[in-house]
């Protein structure tokens, strides 16, 4: 007030929200406040997962805190969090590789849905297959990741077929590791066999049929 004039206050009350357009965002993971905020005030927003990827651009935040953030992210289902290789092997350090725990839990069901294309998710499930085989710490737990894993994928449309394929690129992702490459296939063919196995022991027709016979 000491230094500005009425008519600079008045300029600066006109221009200040075309000023807070251009240089601010609104920080949020809530698409109808977003939609809100954008469609009544012109604001845009950014999320936490894009704000964060700023800040290593920037500088001021480490890759490693990044991943470790957007695991805890994908952990709390945010539906902007898109997973990645870092993101997953993030998640299985911090869950003790198990399968059960938080949140490499939540990391591998993103697997069974649609919020990762399924071309990309059998690219990605396949990288992580090869980088858990890579990691001999984690040979006595490894089979129940995988199998996890691929439950997770073949809940999706589409994806007990992609499962079938994965073998065959194997090779490729192993390189000279051809006994890596083979004991995967094998535990894809075992996980293929008991999930048939399962499929066929309750099949609907048979349901039928033993309801048949037991009338």
């Amino acid at each position: 007030m000491q230094f500005l004039g009425p008519m600079q206050l008045s300029r600066l009350v006109m221009y200040l929200p075309q000023f807070v357009r251009l240089f601010y965002r609104l920080w949020t993971d809530d698409r109808v406040l977003a939609n809100v905020a954008c469609n009544e005030f012109g604001v845009r927003r950014v999320w936490t997962q894009a704000a964060l990827m700023a800040r290593v651009q920037a500088g001021n935040l480490e890759p490693a805190q990044l991943a470790t953030a957007c695991t805890k992210l994908a952990g709390w289902g945010y539906t902007f969090t898109t997973p990645s290789l870092e993101t997953l092997m993030r998640a299985g350090a911090l869950a003790g590789w198990s399968a059960n725990h938080f949140p490499l839990k939540q990391a591998l069901d993103q697997f069974a849905t649609a919020r990762v294309a399924m071309p990309d998710a059998v690219i990605l499930a396949a990288e992580l297959i090869v980088h858990i085989y890579a990691d001999t710490r984690l040979r006595p737990t490894r089979n129940a990741l995988i199998a996890r894993l691929l439950d997770r994928l073949a809940a999706r449309p589409g994806g007990r077929e992609a499962i079938e394929a994965l073998p065959r690129s194997l090779p490729i992702r192993f390189g000279l590791d051809v006994i890596g490459a083979r004991e995967l296939a094998d535990a894809i063919r075992g996980w293929m066999s008991r999930s048939n196995g399962v499929r066929q022991a309750f099949s609907p027709s048979e349901a039928t049929e033993e309801h048949t016979a037991g009338a």
